[in-house]
């Protein structure tokens, strides 16, 4: 993928945002890496422009002083366009796999198990689960489903609830989010 537009959809009881996250590759490394500039614009949350480097197994690291930058949404979206984010994964319906992501004191894990597979499109269960525990406990869970294009390697939609609770000094807090990501625009998809 050269380059994308996908919108966002960010709702809870206080807030309701719709817009895009726009995804531009900028390089494809010899190692199966993306450098992906990342822009969302969302009403009442417009985000900078970050730079990303997303590698093969779906490992995203950013300059930390941007972090305030980065949307959950857009940590997901990185890590679908990750070039080996389906490699070998089996397409047959009822197949699964976890993705673990600890370390450092946080646990990471993403589920998947395919649904449906037609025409070079997946369609999966989605489920994350991180946590870090400590005197600012974080967690967050998140369940949907995701559609993937095995031939462009592209997430064609995907679609989540999520809750995160966060702990600090005796108090805490809770968010729930819906969140509908969809694909616009692919610069490589060919025309029908």
């Amino acid at each position: 993928m050269a380059g994308g537009t996908v919108p966002v959809e960010d709702t809870s009881p206080a807030v309701a945002a719709q817009g895009s996250i726009q995804a531009d590759v900028v390089a494809a490394t010899g190692d199966g890496g993306l450098v992906v500039d990342l822009t969302e614009n969302a009403s009442g949350r417009d985000r900078l422009k970050v730079r990303f480097a997303v590698s093969i197994d779906g490992t995203v690291g950013f300059d930390p002083k941007n972090a305030g930058s980065v949307s959950g949404e857009e940590l997901a979206l990185a890590r679908w366009l990750a070039r080996g984010f389906y490699l070998e994964h089996p397409t047959e319906p009822g197949a699964s796999w976890t993705i673990d992501q600890s370390g450092n004191g946080i646990t990471g894990t993403e589920h998947y198990r395919v649904t449906g597979n037609a025409s070079h499109r997946v369609t999966l269960d989605y489920a994350l689960e991180q946590k870090i525990a400590g005197a600012q406990a974080y967690g967050e869970t998140r369940e949907g489903s995701l559609v993937y294009d095995t031939a462009l390697v592209v997430p064609v939609r995907a679609a989540y609830q999520g809750e995160t609770r966060r702990e600090a000094f005796g108090a805490s807090e809770a968010t729930y989010v819906s969140v509908t990501l969809t694909l616009r625009t692919d610069s490589f998809a060919k025309p029908p």
